[in-house]
């Protein structure tokens, strides 16, 4: 099968990505390569974050204040690049957590 008619579940099951854009592509590697300037508590938060939780769920979890979970959300979007108001931030943030296999909140909170 030629790679211009693989669908995009066929590019992820082999391990490649489904961004069929160059900037979305760059912006999720970016993110990806970032992951290790994270803080403990953003790690935790994305974490969350990675496994669906709303940050008013986050405040609760880690029973912290509605400022402090958008002040950590907002530096996590900064440090992994996701400034972009191109692409879904939380959703790259998610997906490079995952891939990275740190997307187990209980392991780290």
């Amino acid at each position: 099968m030629s790679s211009a008619s693989r669908t995009a579940a066929e590019e992820i099951h082999d391990g490649g990505t489904a961004a069929p854009d160059p900037l979305i592509a760059r912006t999720y590697e970016r993110a990806r390569s970032h992951l290790s300037d994270l803080t403990p508590r953003e790690h935790t938060v994305l974490c969350l974050l990675a496994e669906g939780w709303t940050n008013g769920a986050i405040t609760r979890i880690l029973h912290v204040s509605d400022r402090t979970v958008e002040s950590h959300v907002r530096s996590i979007y900064a440090k992994l690049g996701l400034d972009n108001r191109l692409v879904d931030r939380r959703v790259m943030a998610a997906r490079a957590a995952f891939e990275r296999g740190g997307h187990h909140a209980d392991r780290v909170v």
